[in-house]
């Protein structure tokens, strides 16, 4: 399992001068106060839970970093995280200087992932098997692998996935040499892991996710409000509909009492049940976002393999889950000594849990002819 390494007080201190390039009086006019500090030493991190890298005071214009949430080696791209977060995209890149794309990306997005090629042994003998992974830098875990058979790339899953990113995580610690690895930084998760949704959703004006919608050509989206003053890119909803042409019996005679009996008008803001499931699911979606943002869980699937077949159960936690507590969940007892096994895997995304993801609906899937076909040799 992954153990987060949190960096120290001294080594954030050293990562705010040398990733700062304007002056303090700048700085301070710009962010206001940036403070270090750990957990022990500020009584309000503990209301505000684990996952919080800093605090904010808009009364005083003061963040400070809590230090022991941060993990080691990541300071900088955290530091200029936080700035974004509490004063915008302007502040950070006027502070910042020539490294806020490095460390935010050009279009604000945070670069969270590193993906890259990676030959692995799996097992005693034989030889290295070329695999292509993704690392999630926040966390860091493995979060995708694929392996060429051959033929083609296929998923690396369960005790081969373990073995993997026990290799590259915990022995290698590739995600903090990024560049002896020749690993690539990127906000966008690679098309292979067939993870296609939207990396960002949520938005703070109309124009924002239009601009969005245009860059990454999501031409099947519109920029529709989805609550709490914000903005997302959702499927479009039919706002109007033919009054003689599907209309229910009752909402053309409503309509004709009002408005008279008038011909091919039509009725405002009618969605079909479909539109508005996908509304609700993108509604849904943001909340869960705001809630892992609260107390850092995500779901994780346990699976039991057993003398009767599979159980497969859904295990909410902030960390990838150990076999002993993932016993937990089950509903019989775990009996290894009858070579029943456990399979914990971070599988799927929110995208994919709350149905926002195209790739997880099915009759989105049967109806896209949009994706074309993918070419999985790999180059020479």
């Amino acid at each position: 399992m992954n153990t987060f390494v949190p960096t120290t007080a001294d080594a954030l201190r050293a990562a705010l001068a040398s990733t700062i390039s304007c002056s303090a009086q700048e700085l301070q006019e710009a962010a206001g106060q940036i403070v270090v500090a750990t957990t022990g030493e500020v009584p309000q991190a503990s209301v505000a839970g684990r996952e919080a890298r800093s605090l904010h005071d808009p009364a005083t214009r003061t963040t400070v970093l809590l230090a022991d949430h941060i993990p080691a080696g990541q300071e900088a791209q955290v530091l200029a995280q936080e700035i974004e977060r509490h004063h915008g995209r302007q502040v950070a890149q006027a502070v910042l200087g020539d490294r806020a794309e490095e460390l935010l990306g050009r279009d604000g997005m945070r670069l969270k992932y590193a993906a890259g090629e990676w030959n692995h042994l799996f097992g005693v003998g034989g030889k290295e098997t070329r695999c292509r992974i993704v690392i999630d830098l926040e966390q860091p875990r493995l979060i995708a692998a694929q392996e060429w058979t051959g033929l083609k790339f296929e998923d690396v899953r369960g005790d081969r996935l373990r073995d993997l990113a026990d290799s590259v995580i915990e022995v290698n610690e590739a995600h903090a040499n990024l560049d002896d690895w020749k690993f690539e930084r990127t906000s966008e998760l690679p098309s292979w892991t067939g993870r296609r949704e939207m990396t960002k959703n949520r938005f703070e004006t109309e124009q924002e996710a239009s601009d969005y919608k245009l860059k990454h050509q999501l031409y099947n989206r519109v920029a529709e409000p989805i609550g709490g003053g914000k903005w997302g890119l959702v499927y479009p909803i039919k706002s109007h509909i033919q009054v003689n042409d599907g209309a229910p019996a009752g909402m053309r005679q409503h309509h004709g009492e009002m408005h008279g009996n008038v011909q091919n008008t039509t009725v405002p803001k009618v969605e079909r049940a479909f539109d508005q499931g996908l509304r609700l699911r993108t509604q849904a979606l943001a909340l869960l976002q705001e809630a892992h943002a609260a107390d850092g869980l995500k779901p994780f699937t346990v699976t039991h393999t057993h003398s009767y077949g599979e159980s497969t159960y859904v295990l909410w936690a902030a960390e990838t889950p150990t076999q002993e507590h993932a016993k937990a969940v089950l509903d019989c007892e775990f009996e290894p000594d009858r070579e029943e096994t456990l399979a914990v895997e971070d599988c799927f995304t929110l995208e994919e849990m709350t149905g926002v993801a195209m790739t997880a609906r099915l009759q989105d899937i049967l109806d896209s002819s949009e994706s074309p076909c993918q070419d999985d040799t790999p180059s020479p």
